[in-house]
């Protein structure tokens, strides 16, 4: 079974930055990149963060990663930025 993946993937704290990614989607013109939201609140060791860059970020173009706290306070962060550069992913 293949996996839809998405060209532009939002990794964020505020579950109210997914219901309005939600909203939005619906708004977005025919033909563009598939678009998808992860809350970075149910990313609680670096085997979540393992399983994010496995799937729903290996093809991903561009990351948007919406931070609340501190960088080191979200698991596997590093792996988030080695794998970004080795792939040549944008993280905005």
């Amino acid at each position: 079974m293949s996996v839809e993946t998405a060209e532009i993937v939002v990794l964020t704290h505020a579950d109210s930055d997914l219901a309005a990614l939600s909203r939005c989607l619906s708004l977005l013109p025919e033909g563009f990149s598939r678009v998808q939201g992860f809350s970075l609140q149910s990313v609680s060791d670096a085997r979540d963060m393992a399983d994010l860059l496995a799937n729903a970020l290996a093809h991903a173009r561009v990351v948007v990663v919406r931070v609340l706290g501190r960088l080191s306070g979200i698991p596997g962060w590093q792996a988030l930025l080695q794998a970004a550069a080795i792939i040549k992913q944008t993280l905005k």
